[in-house]
């Protein structure tokens, strides 16, 4: 299995009211949970970050790793935890570009914040079509 990161957002749901700033931290324990549930805490690293550029639609994580492609998800509550541990499994399982490809888990579904191709640059020539 590739190594994969997930990255929880611990910030975002302050904004708002009647919210607690507690959404980030219950998800990420949560997400912790199910990842361990699966033998997955050593493929798949957790990380606590205090934004993710997600602030009004609060419960964002992203989920990435070497040469994959980068999904933002937002709208995630602790519900999704197992949908979060599925895909960090088949994101571990994929090699390179098939990550953008992989079949999402039914309960992420249109909760798709972004997704981010990073490419390693050559050289400073390559990247400006010299």
């Amino acid at each position: 299995m590739n190594a994969c990161w997930i990255k929880i957002c611990v910030t975002c749901d302050r904004f708002g009211k009647g919210r607690s700033g507690a959404l980030g931290a219950e998800l990420a324990a949560a997400i912790e949970a199910a990842l361990a549930a699966r033998g997955l805490e050593t493929v798949a690293a957790l990380r606590r970050v205090p934004c993710l550029s997600g602030c009004h639609n609060p419960g964002n994580i992203a989920l990435g790793g070497v040469g994959n492609t980068v999904r933002r998800f937002h709208r995630l509550g602790v519900q999704d935890a197992e949908a979060i541990a599925t895909l960090a499994e088949r994101y571990a399982q994929s090699t390179g570009d098939a990550a953008c490809w992989i079949d999402l888990p039914l309960e992420l579904a249109g909760r798709t914040a972004s997704l981010m191709d990073f490419k390693p640059v050559r050289d400073k020539a390559s990247s400006h079509g010299r």
